[in-house]
């Protein structure tokens, strides 16, 4: 494992391990053994590094193969700019530089420090070891209480990356500091004070059991409690970091209190009205609902944090984030909650599902219903949560960490009237297509490729709830109709450019020989789901330069969870199989074959497309056959 993860460093991978092996050999001698291991120390000065790197160069420099390889393997890990003593310098520098307590203080001295800070910060992240010598902790540690804020989150962050090298005597003057933060000080630092304490006093089990029996007390698990941000906050962050610890009391404060003593019930009374607006500023939202959003947040952390049980332990969560949604951000549906607050409340909901679903233990969880419902947040009448929630989702899409089929929730964004708006996230939904694409060529295989985004897309704009009329004549049918075009053009022109249409093709006339796997007896589903396929062929015809002519040898498969075969196809020879893993993402739902496409082309010359292609790759045996006809 640690030969092919040092071959990412040599120009030609396929010769790594051979390169390596001599690379280990070589380090048999003593001496080129010792100066290599004074080059790669972290206890060594940048002088000593200089000089040990250029020796061992020098001790490798007649040897084939390995001279480059060790010269790049140097310059990557080899510290030449810091050290232990450079680090202590620079901090003592910044420290002197923003401690000015007898100087005014302006934005322009404030943003400086930020600057100084931030570079501190991204040392801390590339070399946390250097950071160990006791002075330069005591420095650090003195900023812990600043008046400004954003300086201490900043140094608490700094110790978090450094508290695994911090020593005995550091982290006992460390301890009351960061409790007191944690239960006592300002919310805007208790995560980062909880975080810190952690990972300083991670390996002592008595010291975080001591701090959540303090916040899980039975006086501070009340509602009316002062100090009620700070003790939901740090038992969130308890949650996923410490489940072990936080196992024992996960009953009393997930069920009891968060669940049936926060989320549950309404204390305010009556306050919603028509015609009120939808948002506010953050210091304008009532106590009551920053509560309600910080329990939501421990209810994610706590499942992200868990690591068995998670369907038993997930579904009631998923039930009760998917009816917060459903009725529009009032769980209890009594109106006791301001227009601006259920906004909030919706937003918090959606971004705690999708953060879930970045988990690939979890995301299999989620239902298609509550998919759907989850989905339309795209196009939630407030606009601030609109734009929060999908700038979220490209978030988790850009970093690979939400299956393929949440692509398809970006269709709904073809409805939004800000044009600027729409170009920016047609520009997004581009990038990530490309991104799949990119991935599928290097590891194909059937569920990797983009072009089945068109499943979901079909699924999700026929179940839509501006399709339940179904009345020719009706001006809201019309009008429907028109906003599922234009939802579909808006995600067909990423998929179509640069991708395979005639698979497209093929994808959605499998479809049409399908009916909704939730309700298969829905015949109105059924039709929407076919006719919305009829449009995206016609699509297809007019997007695509000319005719499009191409064998397609895949074949096709489909998602079980969404479609299952129509009666009239019912002689069909079915093969399941499971989607792969892609990207760390979870694809596992069961797909079942609907066709073979080696016998479909788009355009003329059909027949004779076929037979060249079958001269050159004879097809496999069909899979499939209708009524006679492969």
């Amino acid at each position: 494992r640690l030969k092919k993860t040092l071959s990412y460093f040599v120009s030609e991978p396929s010769n790594a391990l051979e390169i390596f092996d001599s690379i280990f050999k070589a380090c048999k001698d003593q001496k080129l053994k010792d100066e290599l291991l004074k080059a790669l120390s972290t206890d060594s000065v940048c002088p000593d590094v200089i000089r040990a790197k250029a020796n061992v160069l020098k001790m490798v420099e007649e040897m084939k193969g390995i001279s480059e390889v060790m010269q790049v393997l140097l310059h990557h890990c080899c510290s030449i700019l810091l050290d232990v003593e450079s680090v202590q310098i620079l901090v003592e520098k910044i420290c002197e530089d923003i401690h000015n307590p007898d100087d005014c203080i302006t934005d322009d001295d404030d943003k400086a420090a930020l600057k100084k800070l931030q570079l501190l910060k991204m040392v801390s992240n590339a070399a946390p070891t250097f950071f160990s010598k006791p002075e330069t902790l005591q420095h650090i540690m003195g900023f812990l209480r600043s008046k400004k804020e954003q300086i201490s989150k900043i140094f608490l962050q700094i110790l978090t990356t450094v508290g695994g090298h911090v020593d005995n005597s550091a982290s006992g003057c460390l301890h009351p500091v960061l409790t007191q933060m944690v239960l006592k000080g300002s919310p805007y630092l208790t995560k980062d004070a909880t975080r810190c304490f952690i990972r300083v006093f991670g390996d002592s089990i008595s010291m975080i059991e001591r701090l959540f029996k303090n916040l899980a007390a039975q006086e501070r698990l009340v509602f009316e409690h002062s100090h009620l941000s700070n003790t939901l906050i740090a038992i969130g962050q308890i949650a996923k970091l410490q489940p072990m610890q936080f196992a024992t009391y996960y009953k009393q404060v997930i069920r009891d209190f968060v669940v049936k003593e926060l989320l549950v019930i309404d204390r305010s009374k009556g306050l919603y009205k028509d015609g009120d607006p939808e948002w506010c500023e953050d210091s304008s939202v009532s106590f009551e609902t920053q509560a309600k959003v910080l329990g939501i947040k421990v209810l994610v952390l706590w499942l992200l944090g868990i690591d068995r049980n998670h369907k038993k332990l997930a579904v009631p969560v998923f039930r009760l984030l998917d009816t917060v949604l459903a009725h529009d951000g009032d769980l209890q549906g009594q109106d006791n909650i301001s227009a601006s607050d259920r906004s909030r409340l919706r937003l918090s909901a959606a971004n705690g599902i999708l953060r879930l679903a970045r988990n690939p233990l979890l995301v299999d969880i989620i239902s298609v219903q509550q998919f759907q419902r989850l989905a339309l947040v795209a196009q939630d009448t407030c606009k601030e949560v609109r734009e929060r929630f999908i700038n979220k989702l490209h978030h988790a899409l850009k970093s690979l960490e939400l299956p393929m089929p949440y692509i398809s929730v970006l269709s709904l964004v073809g409805t939004e009237s800000d044009k600027k708006v729409k170009a920016q996230h047609q520009q997004m939904l581009i990038q990530h297509i490309g991104v799949r694409r990119d991935y599928f060529k290097r590891s194909p295989s059937d569920h990797n490729c983009p072009e089945y985004i068109f499943c979901d897309v079909v699924y999700l704009l026929a179940h839509h709830p501006c399709m339940e009329s179904m009345d020719e004549s009706s001006t809201q049918t019309v009008q429907a109709r028109s906003s599922i075009c234009r939802c579909l053009s808006f995600i067909m022109d990423p998929l179509l450019r640069g991708g395979d249409a005639a698979l497209a093709f093929l994808i959605l006339e499998s479809i049409k020989k399908t009916v909704d796997a939730q309700d298969p007896e829905n015949k109105e589903i059924c039709e929407k789901m076919h006719n919305i396929c009829d449009f995206a062929i016609k699509e297809i015809s007019t997007k695509v330069d000319k005719k499009v002519q191409g064998v397609v040898t895949q074949r096709i498969a489909l998602p079980v969870r969404l479609f299952s075969l129509s009666k009239k196809y019912s002689k069909m020879k079915i093969d399941n199989i499971a989607a792969e893993d892609s990207m760390n993402v979870s694809e596992t739902d069961n797909c079942q074959m609907i066709a073979e496409g080696n016998d479909h082309a788009l355009g003329g010359k059909r027949k004779k497309a076929l037979k060249e292609k079958t001269k050159e790759n004879p097809p496999k045996k069909h899979l499939i056959e209708i009524a006679g006809e492969p």
